[in-house]
């Protein structure tokens, strides 16, 4: 290869790292830069065929290997630029013969991306003393970035994880909407409107989180209650129970409220804007069938029966599902893609031993 070609290429390796770079940290918004995409579906591909143990390093591992891709790419860009220089514009210090190998470049490019420097191999010309000192600045950006990177993920898990095990325990630990609006519907409705307030501004950061760093998708723990699917079916489901269920003027005001548009806004919108960057072609996201309602059906009157036993006041059986599934058909099977994305049952998403 000539040495134009080489540092065509070494150019080009470096300023797809730095678009990959500006793209998934600078202007982290939906898909992230082309690399990271692509160690995020490779990594995501082998784990998925392990199961559970596999898949609970995939998140771990895509950020590990999206750092290291993006310093690979600098330190071969780099490297191929300097390639046809050793022996000229780079040389040995001293009366050492200079290595003109690629393994040379490599050893000079990886010592100047991190800002270490190296004595055994020094630029001989302006124009590499200027690559080199470019190098050690763009090092030290892409070591800044990656940091702040990595930092920024596991905060925003964190804060993922503490809201699901938050609405977890809003459910009495059963991860059944029936069960946390039981619990709250029978007392006062402006605490109610808070607690359903609070869960809609949860679900917009948990939105904003995941439109940042698409990678948080690929953290999969075992435990279903942490699941992004588990999330949406319970706020959902709990926001479509109010809008059909509950019957009376009280309930009607709360079903109308800010707060319940609130939360049925907030779950929605990963299901209509994370859905298609995230999960494959929506070829299942079809009509719904007869076994989709005898499901739903399932799951309204226990749900109903449910409230009943709370003493809340609940809708003739066939007026409150007609309103029921006209809900739950904009956000059922786009959450039942995610959870056979992440590889979780159904069952235990929907409340285990509940149908769901």
């Amino acid at each position: 290869m000539s040495e134009a070609l080489l540092r065509v290429a070494g150019g080009a390796l470096v300023l797809l790292a730095a678009y990959d770079l500006y793209r998934t940290v600078l202007l982290p918004r939906g898909r992230g830069g082309p690399v990271t995409r692509g160690v995020c579906r490779g990594v995501w591909g082998g784990a998925s065929r392990g199961g559970d143990r596999l898949m609970a390093h995939a998140g771990p591992l895509t950020v590990v290997l999206g750092v290291a891709a993006w310093g690979a790419l600098l330190v071969v860009g780099f490297a191929l630029a300097t390639w046809p220089a050793l022996g000229e514009g780079v040389t040995a210090s001293g009366d050492a013969d200079t290595p003109t190998d690629f393994l040379a470049a490599l050893y000079y490019s990886g010592f100047n991306l991190t800002t270490l420097g190296t004595g055994d191999l020094v630029p001989r010309t302006d124009a590499y003393r200027v690559l080199m000192i470019a190098e050690a600045a763009v090092g030290f950006s892409y070591l800044t970035l990656a940091l702040t990177y990595v930092m920024s993920v596991y905060d925003a898990l964190h804060r993922r994880n503490a809201f699901a095990l938050g609405l977890h325990q809003r459910t009495g630990d059963s991860g059944d909407a029936a069960a946390y609006l039981a619990g709250t519907l029978p007392g006062p409705t402006a605490a109610t409107s808070q607690d359903l307030t609070t869960l809609s501004t949860g679900l917009a950061r948990l939105f904003e989180a995941h439109h940042f760093y698409p990678v948080l998708h690929y953290f999969r723990l075992p435990k279903p209650r942490y699941a992004m699917a588990r999330i949406l079916f319970v706020t959902l489901d709990a926001a479509s129970l109010i809008r059909s269920a509950p019957d009376g003027p009280d309930a009607e005001t709360l079903a109308e409220s800010a707060a319940v548009e609130a939360l049925w806004r907030a779950g929605l919108r990963p299901v209509h804007e994370l859905a298609p960057l995230f999960l494959p072609d929506r070829a299942s996201d079809g009509a719904t069938d007869e076994s989709d309602r005898d499901r739903w059906r399932a799951h309204y009157d226990r749900a109903a029966a449910t409230l009943r036993a709370a003493g809340v006041a609940c809708r003739a059986d066939d007026a409150g599902f007609a309103r029921y599934a006209a809900q739950r058909a904009e956000w059922d099977a786009v959450v039942r893609r995610f959870a056979a994305f992440m590889g979780y049952d159904w069952d235990a998403i929907a409340a285990p031993g509940v149908p769901g």
